[in-house]
């Protein structure tokens, strides 16, 4: 949790700092057609766009035009990744806030239970079928899977932990 957290700041940080550099140059945008620069702001890949921005052909850009170009759409790819990533992270954050508190009761039961496999079987298996459920997934229970009993039932838990973990990660 805590390193989803020092990622945020550093990402809030790296953003902020990209978008303190854009202001700047926003300020200085030489050419002074906010309509324009809009637009680019939006396809900044467009070269038309750029083209018309310096109202000269794609072709007749000079190498000072092309620097310019080149540095806000590094600037602009920077900002596209950076807003990406905080959204990632804060997705995250969202999912394993709710989760930790929605599951850290449902987890603790389910660790007590595990505790004694051989007592609590019926009731791991109870555990396993509603939380497959939860998440979309269909639990079959040991006694259908293994009529006569010949499955080491430690092994049958531990396989559908990481099989429920599995289906958590992608829910």
């Amino acid at each position: 949790m805590m390193k989803y957290f020092t990622l945020l700041i550093i990402a809030c940080y790296i953003k902020q700092f990209v978008w303190a550099q854009t202001l700047n140059m926003d300020k200085s945008d030489v050419l002074k057609k906010p309509e324009m620069w809009a637009k680019i702001r939006q396809d900044y890949h467009n070269d038309k766009l750029w083209a018309q921005y310096f109202a000269t052909d794609v072709f007749n850009l000079t190498k000072e035009q092309l620097a310019y170009i080149e540095r806000w759409k590094g600037i602009f790819h920077q900002e596209e990744i950076l807003e990406a990533e905080e959204a990632q992270l804060k997705l995250q954050q969202l999912r394993q806030g709710s989760a930790t508190s929605q599951n850290s009761a449902s987890e603790r039961y389910f660790q007590s239970l595990v505790n004694n496999i051989a007592q609590n079987f019926v009731m791991i298996e109870d555990y396993f079928n509603e939380e497959f459920k939860k998440y979309g997934g269909i639990y079959h229970y040991y006694q259908e899977k293994y009529p006569n009993g010949n499955y080491d039932k430690h092994r049958w838990v531990q396989e559908h932990e990481k099989k429920l973990r599995e289906l958590k990660e992608k829910h």
